[in-house]
């Protein structure tokens, strides 16, 4: 780049963007949305009059911008996006914020060894798709195996998941028919359930049983079915038909309510 851009705004309504394209006194050499983030790149020095003109087509909504600091424009989605010194490239590589800690899935925890290897791939192939330089992958693929053998994952397991999937053809939508079978699950015993059930064709399906923290808590209190609100009722006459509706009273009321306007069923 000959000069220096930058420029993100964070919070951005989704429906202010086509008024912006139109209205802007200033366009903004990139401008890119995901949901409710913008990476915006303007001519430095111009960012106040843009957050101003951004302001003023909604007054009721406030954007904030976050501008670039010490060659790094920040964070959009999970990337850190930084210019590189060299010729002014853009380079991205994964973001972490200032109190990420490096836990993950224990690897000896009651967990299908499956599912642990997902978390290893799922982790790789993260920093494959967000990483656009060869020396910044070669860095974070360092860090991915420290932090994997900190969590108790063996050689053999973080270098199965590190290795590239070959893209699969996802263009034939039929669901293969067969029998699936749904079993708790056990470490060591469902596994091996689930080896003889692959000789015969069936598909096998793991849950989570009862625990004793199951059992001996409980984050919300059950709430009694005649005393919910904000719900969609149906009450069946005797004609045949039935009254639907929707209350912000309790339930019991709303019976009630039906009850004494026999016109409405």
């Amino acid at each position: 780049m000959e000069q220096p851009w930058d420029l993100l705004f964070p919070q951005l309504w989704p429906t202010c963007t086509w008024s912006f394209k139109h209205s802007a006194p200033l366009k903004p050499v990139l401008w890119k949305r995901y949901v409710d983030d913008t990476f915006c790149i303007v001519k430095k020095g111009s960012e106040k009059h843009l957050l101003d003109h951004l302001n003023s087509v909604k007054p009721s909504i406030k954007f904030t911008i976050e501008s670039e600091e010490d060659s790094k424009l920040c964070t959009f989605y999970g990337l850190l996006i930084k210019e590189r010194e060299s010729d002014g490239m853009l380079t991205s590589t994964v973001y972490r914020k200032n109190t990420h800690t490096p836990s993950y899935l224990h690897f000896k925890s009651h967990h299908p060894n499956h599912v642990k290897r997902g978390v290893v791939r799922c982790l790789y192939q993260r920093t494959r798709r967000l990483t656009n330089m060869s020396e910044n992958l070669k860095e974070e693929e360092k860090h991915l195996h420290k932090v994997l053998q900190s969590n108790g994952y063996d050689y053999a397991t973080i270098r199965a998941g590190s290795k590239e999937l070959p893209s699969q053809d996802h263009t034939n939508t039929e669901q293969e028919k067969g029998l699936i079978l749904t079993i708790p699950y056990i470490a060591g015993l469902s596994e091996s359930i689930q080896r003889v059930c692959r000789d015969f064709d069936i598909k096998t399906a793991f849950r989570w049983g009862k625990t004793l923290r199951s059992y001996l808590t409980k984050v919300k209190d059950t709430i009694p079915i005649t005393t919910e609100s904000s719900i969609v009722y149906n009450i069946p006459c005797s004609c045949g038909k039935a009254y639907i509706g929707e209350t912000r009273a309790s339930r019991m009321l709303a019976v009630h309510a039906a009850c004494k306007s026999p016109s409405r069923i």
